[in-house]
């Protein structure tokens, strides 16, 4: 019975620890993890590797070499650079020996090394470790978390750490004051373990749900928005139509002026026709009304911040695809490119491919920037000052693609970054 309670202790404790530090590496790498699969082949050979040095090995320099190792092997799970990910793993294992020590200290045992795990006997010291490892980890996400915008009630944290300092309390206590029964004192280590490791990870899920749902909400924001600015865009495109319309009406007002020979009124005439003429420039003419409003208009825009524009738009009238649907898309790409060529000094640029071909909507978006990119966890920040809005554009066009089983692909050369979108319909 003690036996089994030990091993699932010590099991107990090992799960949780590379759990802590899965999440320390998604802080300090972004996110970028490689392959999802390999890193759970690398979670297990840590977990056996540890368990069996535990307890046939368990001598200090064993112990640091194969905690080095494994977490060195968790950290080339992540897109890094080699460089960074050694520092990463000696710097985890370095946190870990000084977890241990503190512990080490408070409970009064002073046999200890500095690289060494809690001693086989001494799995209370080795849980209160990585209590503290645990700790040390959520401080450095809150530090680093550059988005303060979300944030879960401050009930729930006063909640999760009445709950954590009382468990360890308790355990504190059963370690001070020593236990007359070994199998009492790992039932109540195992029953902390599971209360404190349920409760973290209940409280991780609840705050992605929060986040999730957060940024749902912005995204439909965001949507309703570029819907309100359709409209009104679309509301705009009746004057240039109004304009095209009445062409033939003016080629007969200069016919006429012409015949007569007021040559000046027919001169005054022109400058005007000229003047408007200028002020409307039609970059799409597909016939689909949302298409044609959005590009124009957002086209227009970057022309009048002197940007160089070339578009090449082929999309037929009835199109299959929902209009928000293709205003987020559009209106995203094209406010991210304009937004980017603010920041250009020199030559600035958006070259746009729009068409449709065997099925597909295929879109290419080309334009400068100034090589300065802000990244979190793989996704392109924006340099607004609203920051709640962090990631939510490129959400919402990657979201919008793959509705229709699209793909989604972003790339930088040099100054240029470019878009590719490719939808099935």
């Amino acid at each position: 019975m003690d036996a089994a309670l030990d091993i699932c202790n010590k099991l107990t404790v090992n799960v949780f620890e590379i759990y802590i530090m899965l999440r320390f590496f998604d802080i300090i790498f972004n996110g970028k993890v490689i392959d999802k699969r390999m890193e759970k082949i690398a979670f297990c050979v840590k977990l056996v590797l540890t368990l069996l040095v535990d307890y046939y090995v368990p001598y200090v320099w064993i112990n640091f070499m194969v905690s080095l190792s494994t977490i060195f092997l968790l950290a080339c799970c992540y897109r890094a650079t080699m460089y960074k990910k050694i520092m990463v793993a000696i710097g985890v294992n370095l946190i870990l020996a000084l977890s241990e020590t503190l512990v080490a200290l408070l409970i009064g045992n002073k046999n200890f090394g500095l690289f060494a795990k809690a001693a086989n006997e001494k799995s209370i010291a080795l849980f209160l470790s990585r209590i503290v490892f645990w700790i040390i980890v959520v401080c450095a996400g809150q530090w680093n978390k550059k988005n303060k915008a979300i944030r879960l009630s401050p009930k729930i944290w006063i909640f999760q750490s009445i709950v954590i300092l009382t468990t360890l309390g308790e355990l504190l206590i059963i370690c001070w004051q020593g236990s007359t029964s070994k199998i009492l004192e790992s039932m109540s280590l195992l029953g902390a373990e599971i209360t404190i490791y349920l409760l973290i990870y209940l409280y991780d899920c609840l705050a992605n749900i929060f986040i999730e749902r957060t940024q749902a909400e912005l995204v439909q924001k965001e949507k309703e928005y570029y819907h309100r600015e359709a409209e009104l865009i679309q509301q705009n495109q009746e004057t240039t139509r109004q304009f095209q319309h009445d062409w033939k009406n003016r080629i007969q007002v200069m016919n006429q002026l012409a015949d007569q020979e007021q040559w000046e009124e027919l001169r005054k005439y022109l400058s005007d026709v000229r003047e408007k003429a200028a002020q409307i420039q039609i970059y799409s003419n597909t016939g689909n009304i949302v298409v044609d409003s959005v590009m124009n208009s957002k086209l227009d825009m970057a022309k009048k911040k002197e940007i160089a524009v070339a578009a090449c738009i082929v999309l037929p009238k009835d199109i299959e695809i929902d209009e928000d649907d293709m205003v987020v898309i559009l209106g995203n790409l094209l406010d991210n490119a304009i937004e980017a060529n603010e920041y250009v000094q020199g030559e600035k640029r958006i070259e746009l491919v729009l068409c449709y071909e065997d099925g597909c909507v295929l879109i290419h978006i080309q334009n400068t920037f100034d090589r300065t990119l802000i990244t979190r966890k793989g996704t392109y920040l924006t340099r607004k000052k609203n920051t709640s809005m962090h990631g939510i554009g490129i959400k919402s066009i990657k979201d919008t693609v793959e509705k229709y089983h699209g793909i989604t692909e972003m790339t930088i050369d040099g100054n240029l970054f470019t878009a590719d979108i490719m939808m099935y319909l």
